[in-house]
Parts: structure tokens; C-alpha cells; sequence
């Protein structure tokens, strides 16, 4: 499996759009500020043909400790979650089903 960076991401902008390495390395960077801004806010972030980010709670729960076998509690908490668009979703389907 190979990542995409922030780098790569930032040199496709550049080369893409016609601008310079660092003001699309710091386009890419203030997006990405943006979306965990309006996250920490309590807001759904949706971007057309590609996503949503949000910060669903989970609620407090027990589960078994695997080593000791004692019950423990976990404290409720907010997680990042993204969940793709069915364009994004089968796009990727479409490219594994070639493979």
C-alpha cells in the first residue's frame, strides 16, 4: 500500500492549476485547518462528489481488559469519521474490480 502526502498532494495542485510549489503547499495546508476548524465548531463538513467529515460521539462503554479479564470503563468521546460519496466509493470498487 503507498500514502499520498501532503507534499504529493501539493505538487498535483501546482502542476495542475499553474502554481507555485509553496503557495499550493500552503493552499493544501489551510484546507486542511479549515476542515478542523468547522470540526472542533460542531460542524458537518460535505464536499460535492467526494465526502463528509464529522465528529460523531460515542458514548461510554465497558469492555473485558484481554490480559487481566477485568471490566473497565471508557469514557465517551468524539472521533474524527469521513465517509466517502458513492462516486468516490465506486471509483475505488471499479479500480479493485480491474485489478
Amino acid at each position: 500500500m503507498s500514502y499520498v502526502t501532503l507534499d504529493d498532494l501539493s505538487k498535483a495542485l501546482a502542476d495542475e492549476m499553474g502554481w507555485s510549489k509553496g503557495f499550493s503547499k500552503q493552499f493544501s495546508k489551510d484546507i486542511f485547518v479549515w476542515i478542523k476548524q468547522q470540526l472542533g465548531n460542531g460542524f458537518i463538513v460535505k464536499i460535492k462528489n467526494f465526502g463528509s467529515f464529522s465528529m460523531p460521539y460515542r458514548k461510554e462503554r465497558r469492555v473485558l481488559h484481554p490480559k487481566t479479564k477485568a471490566i473497565i470503563q471508557i469514557a465517551g468521546k468524539q472521533k474524527p469519521l469521513f465517509r466517502a460519496s458513492k462516486l468516490v466509493l465506486s471509483k475505488i470498487n471499479k479500480k479493485r474490480d480491474e485489478i
